[in-house]
Order: structure tokens, then sequence, then C-alpha cells
């Protein structure tokens, strides 16, 4: 199952009543830029907050 998830392109992510990250394939990953091993068992919420404050540094250094 594991092998059929890695290879969509659509991200999948699987996370516990706590909010842990417990399962996210391939395709979130590289959307995240994160590892396997930075992303198992952290809070949703942290993880949002961080790519949050990408794309607003992002979009701020592209109005310029």
């Amino acid at each position: 199952m594991e092998c059929v998830f890695n290879n969509l392109d659509e991200y999948i992510l699987v996370i516990n009543s706590n909010g842990e990250i417990k399962y996210c394939n391939k395709a979130l990953l590289k959307k995240l830029r994160y590892d396997e091993s930075d992303i198992y068992n952290k809070d949703i919420a942290n993880i949002l907050h961080n790519q949050n404050e990408h794309v607003k540094k992002y979009y701020a250094i592209k109005k310029r």
C-alpha cells in the first residue's frame, strides 16, 4: 500500500487525534520540503505554521 501512496501525485497525510503526523507520502514531503525524519510525530499545526511563514517570506521578496 505504501508503494501505491508514494507513486501518487496527490498529497496524503495521516495524523492522529493529537494532531501528530504519522504518515505522509513523498509528494507531500517534496511540496513541504521535509524529510520523513523531520516531519513524523510533529504537530501538524507547527508544520503548517512554518509553511505559512515560508510563503509570506517568498511573496515579500517577490514583491520587491
